[in-house]
Order: structure tokens, then sequence, then C-alpha cells
């Protein structure tokens, strides 16, 4: 396999790569802000990926919100029948506290580092914009790394029409046409797994297998389980591309033994571990604690 960073890219195709993420990036922005309240960047918010940041800036983990004591005077909390008119939506109910179902990366990633710094919530709708844009910057530079590896430069126009359909012909316009609390984990995803082939790109396309990339693609495709516990099912692909492709250069034995396949592996496994032990912090741990 050649080395993709010996094929060279002329100014024009990366003056028409950043034109086209700038038209894309405006066109996010337009989405989400046309659908979507504005921006607000000064107060404490209600939306969930906020809530459970402000939790986690607490020191636990459910959300910091009580439970109707109408609810927790039921039988049966539990039974939407009877619940239904307090219960919260999205939201699971164990031992009088509310713990947020959906994916954690977000919440330890953007909401938690923005509440810290500057006390006050992230808006969920502007998370949700740049974890499509970022998952947009990947995807087109993974493409580019892909042509390059194939040595194959299509024509500038070419180049820039298949840009402009990565960005608006897949589904993060429609996306960000609401933007509530499954958008954010869907976003999110989308920008880590992104990332993960990028790097995964990258690390394969080096003559040299760079473990540190492969480390780095482990990492994001943890992280995107992080997000969305099914897209684990890519980052076991990915894995299985790198033993593919690395045994087809140096031999299966040789490549199980490799520094690459090692840093993908650890990476990607310490981030399903991390979710597993938040889990089990989460419904087994009586105190909840960080």
């Amino acid at each position: 396999m050649t080395d993709s960073q010996d094929f060279r890219w002329p100014f024009l195709y990366r003056a028409v790569f950043a034109a086209v993420a700038l038209l894309v990036g405006a066109f996010y922005l337009w989405s989400v802000q046309a659908a979507n309240p504005p921006f607000e960047w000064h107060y404490d918010k209600s939306g969930y990926y906020d809530l459970l940041a402000r939790g986690f800036a607490a020191g636990h983990l459910y959300l910091p919100l009580d439970p109707p004591p109408q609810m927790l005077a039921l039988r049966d909390p539990l039974n939407l029948q009877k619940s239904g008119e307090w219960a919260l939506q999205d939201a699971a109910l164990y031992r009088n506290h509310y713990y947020l179902y959906h994916g954690v990366t977000p919440a330890l990633l953007a909401f938690l580092p923005w509440r810290l710094l500057f006390h006050h919530d992230l808006p969920e709708s502007f998370a949700a914009f740049i974890f499509c844009l970022v998952g947009f910057l990947f995807s087109g530079a993974t493409l580019l790394t892909m042509l390059s590896w194939a040595r194959y430069r299509p024509p500038l126009w070419l180049w820039g029409l298949a840009l402009l359909a990565l960005g608006v012909s897949q589904p993060a316009p429609f996306l960000l046409q609401r933007v509530f609390v499954y958008e954010i984990a869907i976003a999110s995803g989308y920008a880590f797994l992104s990332a993960g082939l990028w790097f995964l790109a990258r690390g394969l396309s080096s003559a040299k297998r760079s473990p540190l990339m492969m480390a780095v693609s482990g990492l994001c495709f943890g992280l995107s389980v992080g997000c969305r516990p099914h897209l684990a099912i890519f980052g076991l692909c990915a894995a299985l591309a790198v033993l593919w492709c690395g045994t087809g250069d140096f031999g299966f034995r040789e490549m199980l033994r490799s520094r690459g396949l090692l840093g993908y592996c650890v990476a990607f496994g310490a981030c399903l571990l991390a979710v597993l032990w938040y889990n089990y912090a989460r419904f087994e741990d009586r105190k909840s604690h960080v």
C-alpha cells in the first residue's frame, strides 16, 4: 500500500475544499437557526444534555430534576398508564432520580467543559450545528485521503460537486431542523465516527501504519459508541479493516503483533469499558457518584 502523503494536491483543490466548507457551514447554521429558538448564551437551560452536564459538575450522574412527589407516591411509578402525566420523556427513573439514557459522550466532551469554563449552559442547537459541521469536515478530509490513496485527482468542478453533495445529500440538514436530545446523540455520533474514519484512512495509507493514528482512530470510534451504542459495529469493522489491510503487506501473525492494531484495540476497548462502567455506576451504585 502506498503512502498517500506522497500525493500532493494543488492549492486550488484545497481552496475549493475551504470554500465548500464555508458554504456548507453557512447552510447548516441557517438550517439550525431557522427551525429552533435563537442561541441563548447567558442563562441555564432546560436541555437534557445541559442538565446532565450540570449534574456532572455537581458530582453525580443523575439529572438535577426532582421527580414529582405525586408520581413517587404511586405504588408503581414506572407504570406510564398511571404516571404518564408526570413522567419525564426520554429519561429513566431509578431510585427517585432521573437518568438520561442517551449517550454520555456529548455531555462529557462538550456540555460539561462549556459549563465549567463559562458557568452557564451550552445551547443544544449550537452544539448540534458544531457536531454536524465537524462530521462534514472529517468526511471531506477522508475523501481527500482516499483519493490520495488511489492517486486519483478528479477535475476541479467534480471535486467541488462531490464535496457539496457530501455536505447536503445526507441527514445532517434534516437533523438540524429539530434539535432536542436525540439529535445531539446522533450528530455527535456522526462527528466522532467521521473523525475515526479519517484517522483510520490516514493510518492505513501510511507505509508505517502509524500507531498514533491508529490509537486516535480507535479512540474516536470508541467515543462514538458513547453517543449511540450501535455504532460499536463500525468500530469492530474498522478493527477488521486494520487487520485485513495489514495482513496483505506484513502477514497475519506479524500484523497481530503490530503496534498499530494494538493501539487501536486498546483505545477502542478502553472506551467500551468506560461506557460499561458508566452504566454500572448509574444503576448499581446507590450513591451514583462520578
